[in-house]
């Protein structure tokens, strides 16, 4: 095996042509040299190559192609420079016209971000490669000779004043808060400092001894987990007015910053002239600071310059500058002979016969295998390999796991490819860092919504509904320790921070506060009665759903054929891991003898259709029929067109029948239907009407079945046990939701965004004409479209007529719910085929429109909607690999409410791809819920909370499942009611996090969570990681916390109830004596046996304190035995039902009893 990195492989074919060599020889300074014979492939291995020797800027005449040439060139040098992105004009800020604002002129994180490039140019040892667009060489820089504007250097064994350096910070316009999660904020924690410099890719964990830096770390902003140890940084300092101040003297292009032996590289030069002017004019009239586009021009020809050409110039044609040619030999690897599975292993099959060194490149190994395997089916026998296969291979072809640009071909017979351009494919980008951290492991930010705070409102498992009123420290017996103070009815209550699992922020149904519990009354025992049996009847009706259908059996489709392999080829994205997964779990449901019944859960724009589509041709494949059902026509429509699409080229026939199609159309349709000549009907509730019939139905798509009335979900529920049934929802459910019915009801999440999707741009904006009317200009300037949402029938007309007076030339259509459905459903239609620029309307376009071309959207009045109805709002745009925008819109004048801000704070913040999962559970939780569940339990989930709603229902289902009783696990006991399982611990131990450890009461809280639902001594070991990481060493006191609850952790798992200090003993209650006694480590002599149940544990030195006593327990208890998994028990059909009827006649009981009373 090679042992260079395949990226190094292949920047080796670029280095090795003698063409590389005379065009570093051509590079000196000052010159202008064309490169030509580059595809697109090659193109950029000559950029990474060059880049590893040279401080190299690209620039670019389109702001779309930047980001992916960031990412390809970040591959290709594999670590061995940075790789940075010069931002471009932030034009939102641009367009503001308050004249009282000056920080709506100069955005400090992209200046950041340019100064730190400056900054590193600089670099005499690894100076990194920058990415520009053209306009964004417009905006001015300091000269390099003014030097930065402030710095900040860091190193280990460096002074560091802390509050000195906050002084700094602050007067700069960095923010101090608690938790660093954003960039320009910084938290300082005792021997900690945290900071996320403005314009950086990770914060930075600064570690203090003293006054001196010990360490420095990056850590993920998500999990607040350090990521990688830092030799050194510089931070640039920015003050906005002092870089306003600066005279056009002191002004620059980055291009001035540019060292003498570095180069410059122009992508299309007469474009990027042309766009330099065009956005001068453009922004002439903005308070930016721009420089003249021929300053700029003045300063490239101040630099080494290479153009890049696909050819040379025709013979006797000259360019519009003299300068140097080189011609490189490689030609692009695209083929001619088509793109079907077929064609490609044609296509592959006759390079190897021709001796070619054939290298194909997959996106993931998912992709490989499977490529593989259809290959396979070919005739070929494609090598599954690390490495490039070079000159001294053999003839031959194999597949590799990179995420290749493009492909070139090299002579004489090297040829390398991408596997989506084979199969003309759509290319998508790998996920940013920032989304990668939003998905693994278990660091969701909806945790932090979970955080308490004083005055929210929370649920006790015990003791009902309390305001949260702090954490306050008491002193007993000199001793202190930290206590939750709860708010009931007409009295407080303090618990334990140990005891801090009993309790959970309350989430209702409803915005409106709930009624405070009168602590020891009835009212809240009646509740969670109720609603235990509530969820023990929903059990009992899901399982009895599943194991009748186990028992009825149903149609086993066949294991995928060549066919569906072509077809799932011929998809033109490339799949997310959550779409592979998930088509595979239904593939699996079809494939069994029963009726299927899963939900899919995914949001907006994550390939739910794909997958249904997917699920629909096996259906077809095999001759069954299919219907799917969406609630509105327009989304009818929209699917016919992508179901046929999709499906052109194959024997299978899709119709969409809706208002759209004349009488005489549908009755046709219905016709070919019952005869069983079409095999896939589209339709709204259309379908579920008594004149629809087919020949032989296998599987029914819902799309959003909560849409749908009573009488249509009846239906629905009739053929659940008939056929198989595919339901596919764009609300989340949550986590907690999931793992409750975790056997009762099959569930699969799309979780994963699809690569190369841009995280759209969300701003909160005064509703100003002029920064309105550029948002639109913007969009209609990229042959974009844009969405206007208003939340008032009776003044949207006037917005539209504003919409038209501001952009004269924009085709604007109005859409609202009180208009005739037929004209909605046409209006909609228009815009959707592109015949309107602008649709004005109300939440309407909520519903599942999918408009690729639609990424503006202007939320009016943003401050009267949702958190939940904004985040799908803004689902609507971002649905390709363009750059999506969301303005929401508040009044120029007038009080908007501390609630509505936060909610768009919070829409504001959490815009990143992958963050939309998450924070749509605040508010979608319980609309989660319902869909799932039915609306008739979201009473019970007002009563008692979601998060005790949960619990009470994953009881019930592990009860019914017989997954409860002896040899039940810890975990799985705590889960389902933590009090009963806690152990109780009497003794006097001064156990607490510490004010000047942690000084924030929110993360203060989360650290005793985190400790209260430590699993194990493994988690307990990697919280004390945490904390260490976070804030520094573990004071005494919290040591004492963290040996309090290994104490418990060991004590349960052998069965110990309760431990207490009497006298000269400890008491030690347990289940059974025999097994506590197996579990004793050390000091078996000072065991003494009371009873079953009791032993006594002589203590070496009665009279030392508590302290002792817990050290000298966690000496004589070792570690308990791992639980042995419990097997899952087959459910009966009969046994729900007798159980059912037992509940139903202790319930008639009750209230024959209740009756007789007076």
């Amino acid at each position: 095996m090679n042992q260079t990195s395949f990226p190094a492989q292949l920047l080796a074919c670029v280095e090795a042509v003698p063409a590389f060599d005379q065009l570093e020889e051509l590079l000196r300074p000052g010159a202008l040299v064309t490169a030509s014979g580059l595809p697109g492939g090659a193109r950029d291995l000559l950029l990474a190559a060059l880049a590893k020797r040279v401080p190299l800027i690209v620039v670019l005449p389109r702001e779309d192609d930047a980001p992916q040439l960031v990412d390809d060139l970040a591959n290709l040098l594999d670590g061995a420079r940075d790789v940075l992105r010069f931002p471009n004009l932030d034009l939102s800020d641009a367009d503001d016209d308050d004249d009282d604002d000056d920080d709506a002129v100069v955005n400090e994180g992209s200046l950041g971000a340019r100064l730190r490039i400056t900054n590193a140019l600089g670099d005499p040892d690894a100076p990194p490669a920058v990415v520009s667009t053209a306009t964004a060489l417009l905006q001015a820089l300091p000269a390099p000779t003014r030097g930065v504007l402030g710095e900040l250097e860091l190193a280990p064994g460096q002074t560091f004043d802390p509050e000195a350096a906050a002084y700094r910070l602050v007067g700069v316009g960095y923010r101090r808060v608690s938790l660093v999660e954003a960039p320009g904020e910084f938290a300082i924690r005792g021997g900690i400092v945290d900071l996320y410099p403005l314009g950086a890719d990770q914060p930075l964990r600064v570690e203090l001894f003293g006054d001196e830096v010990e360490s420095l770390r990056h850590f993920d902003p998500t999990s607040q987990r350090s990521t990688g140890v830092v030799p050194r940084a510089r931070l640039s300092l920015i003050d906005p007015a002092h870089y306003r101040a600066l005279s056009r003297d002191d002004r620059a292009c980055l291009l001035d910053h540019l060292p003498p032996h570095g180069v410059l590289v122009l992508f299309k030069p007469q474009r990027i002239e042309e766009v330099l002017e065009h956005s001068a004019a453009r922004f002439a009239d903005s308070r930016l600071e721009l420089l003249e586009p021929a300053a700029v021009l003045t300063a490239a020809r101040r630099c080494t310059r290479l153009q890049l050409a696909l050819a040379p110039a025709p013979d006797g044609e000259p360019r519009r500058e003299a300068g140097s040619e080189v011609e490189f030999p490689f030609v692009s690897s695209a083929f001619t002979a088509g793109h079907s599975l077929e064609a490609v292993g044609n296509e592959l099959g006759r390079l190897v016969a021709r001796e070619q060194r054939v290298t194909v490149c997959c996106f993931n190994d998912a992709e490989r295998e499977r490529l593989a395997e259809l290959l396979g089916k070919s005739g070929l026998e494609p090598e599954l390999t690390h490495d490039l296969r070079g000159p001294n291979e053999p003839p031959g072809l194999s597949l590799v796991t990179y995420s290749l640009p493009g492909g070139f071909r090299a002579p004489p017979n090297l040829w390398v490819t991408a596997a989506h351009r084979l199969f003309r494919r759509t290319r998508r980008g790998e996920l940013n860092a920032r989304v990668r951290a939003r998905l693994r492991g278990e660091h969701l930010p909806v945790e932090r919504f979970a955080d308490l705070e004083a005055g929210t409102y929370v649920v006790h498992v015990s003791h009902g509904i309390a305001r949260f009123q702090g954490v306050v420290r008491r002193d007993r017996d000199g001793k202190a320790r930290d206590l939750l103070q709860l708010e009931f009815d007409g009295s407080d209550l303090f618990i334990p921070t140990d005891r801090i699992g009993l309790i959970r922020r309350y989430v209702g149904p409803t915005a409106r506060p709930p009624r405070l519990s009168k602590l020891g009354g009835r009212a809240w025992k009646s509740k969670t009665k109720k609603a235990r049996e509530a969820v023990q009847d929903l059990a009992a009706d899901l399982l009895e759903v599943q194991a009748r259908r186990e028992l009825e059996g149903g149609f086993a489709f066949p294991p995928d054929d060549r066919l569906q392999d072509l077809f799932e080829e011929s998809f033109p994205y490339t799949d997310t891991d959550d779409q592979l997964t998930v088509t595979a779990e239904l593939k699996r449901d079809m494939e069994r003898p029963r009726a299927m019944d899963r939900l899919v859960c995914g949001d907006v724009g994550y390939g739910k259709t794909e997958i249904a589509i997917r699920a629909a041709f096996k259906c077809a494949n095999a001759g069954r029929q299919v219907a799917v059902l969406v609630p509105t026509t327009v989304l009818a429509h929209q699917h016919g067109k992508t179901f046929a699409e999709r499906l052109e080229a194959y024997p299978i026939q899709a119709e969409a029948i809706s208002r759209f199609l004349s009488p005489a159309q549908q009755k046709d349709v219905l016709a070919r239907t019952a005869s069983g000549e079409v095999d896939i009907l589209i339709g709204t509730h259309r379908l579920l009407s008594k004149d629809v019939h087919f020949k032989d139905l296998g599987l029914v798509i819902v799309d959003e079945e909560q849409r749908f009335g009573v009488a249509h979900k009846e239906r629905l529920k009739a053929l659940r046990n008939k056929v198989d049934l595919l339901t596919l929802t764009a609300t989340p459910i949550p986590r907690t939701l999931h793992m409750a019915l975790s056997g009762a009801r099959d569930i699969s999440i799309l979780n994963t965004p699809p690569p190369g999707r841009s995280a759209i741009e969300t701003k909160i904006v005064p509703r100003r004409p002029k920064l309105l009317k550029r948002a639109i200009e913007r969009e209609l300037a990229r042959e974009g479209q844009v969405y206007v949402v208003h939340d008032r029938v009776r003044t949207i007309e006037q917005l539209a007529d504003d919409v038209r007076e501001w952009v004269p030339t924009a085709r604007v259509l109005v859409v609202h719910g009180q208009m005739p459905e037929r004209q909605i459903e046409e209006r909609m239609l228009a815009f959707m085929e592109h015949r309107a620029d602008v649709l004005v309307a109300t939440t309407l376009i909520e519903n599942g429109l999918d408009i690729p071309r639609a990424n503006t959207l202007l939320l009016d009045r943003a401050n009267h909607y949702g958190l939940s109805e904004m985040h799908q709002l803004r689902g609507r745009v971002g649905r390709s690999s363009v750059k999506a925008y969301c303005y929401l819109v508040l009044p120029k004048h007038g009080e908007v409410n501390d609630i509505a801000r936060r909610r768009l704070r919070a829409l504001e913040e959490f815009s990143d791809l992958g963050a939309g999962f998450q924070i749509a559970m605040r508010d979608l939780e319980i609309r989660g819920a319902g869909n799932v569940l039915g609306a008739e339990q979201s009473g019970h989930i007002a009563n008692v909370g979601y998060d005790l709603y949960c619990r009470l229902l994953k009881r019930a289902v592990a009860e019914l499942k017989g997954d409860l009783g002896v040899g039940t696990s810890l975990s799985v006991e705590r889960d389902l009611d933590p009090e009963a399982a806690e152990v109780e611990v009497v003794l006097d131990v001064e156990a607490y996090v510490p004010d000047a450890y942690v000084d924030s009461v929110p993360l203060k809280i989360e650290a005793y969570r985190k400790l209260a639902n430590a699993r194990g001594e493994e988690e307990l070991e990697q919280l004390e990681l945490e904390l260490v990481d976070r804030y520094g060493p573990l004071p005494e006191v919290l040591q004492n916390l963290f040996a309090l609850r290994r104490l418990r952790i060991r004590a349960a798992g052998h069965g110990v109830l309760k431990i207490s200090r009497q006298d000269r003993v400890l008491r030690l209650k347990c289940r059974e004596r025999e097994r506590l006694a197996a579990g004793v480590v050390a000091h078996h002599d000072r065991l003494r046996p009371i009873d079953e149940h009791m032993l006594y544990l002589v203590m070496p030195d009665p009279e030392g304190s508590d302290e002792d006593q817990l050290r000298f327990l966690l000496e004589v208890l070792g570690p308990a035995p791992e639980s042995d998994d419990l097997s899952e028990a087959p459910i009966s059909v009969e046994r729900l039902r007798r159980e059912r009827r037992r509940r139903q006649r202790a319930r008639e009981h009750q209230r024959k009893m209740r009756s007789r009373k007076p």
